[in-house]
């Protein structure tokens, strides 16, 4: 196997992507059944609140935004930084509803998103879900 020049060397070790989770809106409340199991999704309830989280997940790597509490449009605006091994790579976004009370987790929706574009801001429509879409930057170099 040949020995990659510095400037290969450098491209494909140094490839940072930067993620920025700005937002969600519309996010859909899950509904659990007997066994906890969410088993569909309901229109907003306005009295109850949603407590959401983001998971970011980058080949191997995995990063975590804060808890955004009761509300159905969080604001995270967190970064984070990653180190891809391959040059174009696939980002995991899932957006979680947490019960701190219960330590229960439930998928609300999820994307995935391609590294391709040096620069990309706007809004994604969740996967797997009736409504609700998040909003990111991803930024490459």
């Amino acid at each position: 196997m040949a020995t990659p020049t510095p400037e290969e060397f450098q491209s494909e070790i140094y490839e940072n992507v930067f993620i920025t989770i700005i937002e969600a809106k519309e996010l859909m409340e899950i509904e659990k059944g007997f066994k906890g199991e969410p088993v569909r999704q309901k229109k907003k309830n306005l009295s109850k609140s949603k407590d959401s989280f983001v998971v970011v997940t980058l080949e191997n790597n995995v990063k975590k935004t804060k808890i955004c509490s009761e509300t159905y449009n969080p604001q995270w605006n967190e970064q984070f930084s990653f180190f891809p091994d391959q040059k174009s790579s696939k980002i995991k976004i899932e957006v979680f509803d947490i019960d701190e009370i219960l330590n229960e987790k439930t998928m609300i929706g999820e994307c995935t998103i391609n590294t391709d574009e040096e620069l990309f801001e706007g809004w994604i429509k969740l996967e797997n879900t009736k409504r609700g879409s998040i909003k990111v930057r991803i930024k490459t170099r």
